[in-house]
């Protein structure tokens, strides 16, 4: 990624402790009294390290669940932000327009510009793995039907505002090996007259979101309370570690004591901020990736 020039007009501080990651209670965490409920934290991040004194905010949550399991934006509405939540699998649609009230809700599929219409969709087990089906070779896999609809689309149709404070994307689908729909859709908002300010992608190879953002106005960040992302090469599922000591499974939620020979380290997270949301922060340098 291109080096970004930013101009330090104020001290950094040092890197310190690691945060304390907060004690586990039904639905989220809690730290200082404060509940989070995203399993990778990136509501904690965004609310405390990214955004620490904006009082209001606009989100786009792509993938929202019934907008409480692992939900990337629901702490930031609790706070007064507003945004979109999109999620097109039914199971969780339901939920998700009683849970969120105060949101906006959209239950199309993202899928890219040039695919817009019905699809075929995947619904799993494990829900929050589901996915839409662009590859006519998985469409003998089909649960049922959903619209798809670019990303552009979608935040015309709800009038979003042209500058997005926060876009979580936990989406899957892809086209066989030649593109994902996370890929896609980070090249169309790049490319609109939208400017995301922060970026939270869940993504399995994050060298090709390098790519993408190379030459681009964004800085990649690490999130300070993901100590990394575990994968059982056996199940294939993927796990974080609470803070005391369990791992928490990614795709049904719950806490589980694992073989930590059994598992093995990967990183599909990837954080990227604008640089002018860092010459306002500066104390983001502290998180530059290396």
């Amino acid at each position: 990624m291109k080096e970004q020039q930013i101009s330090d007009t104020s001290e950094t501080p040092s890197t310190g402790d690691k945060p304390f990651l907060g004690h586990k209670r039904e639905g989220g965490y809690t730290s200082e009294f404060k509940e989070y409920y995203h399993d990778f934290f990136n509501d904690k991040f965004v609310k405390e390290i990214v955004y620490p004194h904006r009082e209001k905010g606009y989100f786009v949550d792509c993938g929202a669940t019934n907008g409480v399991l692992q939900s990337q934006s629901l702490r930031l509405e609790q706070d007064g932000w507003r945004g979109l939540c999109i999620e097109p699998c039914w199971a969780f649609v339901d939920d998700l327009k009683k849970n969120r009230p105060l949101a906006q809700i959209e239950n199309s599929a993202i899928v890219p510009k040039n695919y817009e219409g019905q699809h075929s969709f995947k619904e799993q087990n494990a829900q929050t793995l589901s996915s839409v089906i662009l590859n006519s070779k998985q469409m003998n896999e089909e649960t049922y039907k959903v619209n798809g609809s670019s990303i552009i689309s979608i935040l015309k149709k709800h009038k979003a505002p042209k500058v997005i404070d926060f876009m979580g994307i936990d989406i899957e689908g892809s086209f066989g090996n030649d593109f994902s729909i996370e890929e896609e859709m980070i090249k169309e908002l790049l490319n609109s007259d939208y400017k995301v300010e922060f970026f939270s992608i869940e993504h399995y190879w994050p060298p090709k979101l390098e790519e993408i953002f190379e030459d681009s106005p964004y800085i990649k960040l690490k999130n300070p309370f993901l100590d990394g992302i575990w994968l059982s090469d056996e199940t294939g599922l993927t796990y974080t570690l609470s803070p005391f000591g369990h791992y928490v499974c990614q795709q049904f939620g719950n806490e589980e004591e694992r073989d930590i020979n059994k598992l093995r380290k990967i990183e599909w997270e990837s954080y990227y901020v604008h640089i002018d949301v860092v010459k306002e922060n500066q104390k983001l340098k502290k998180y530059v990736h290396p």
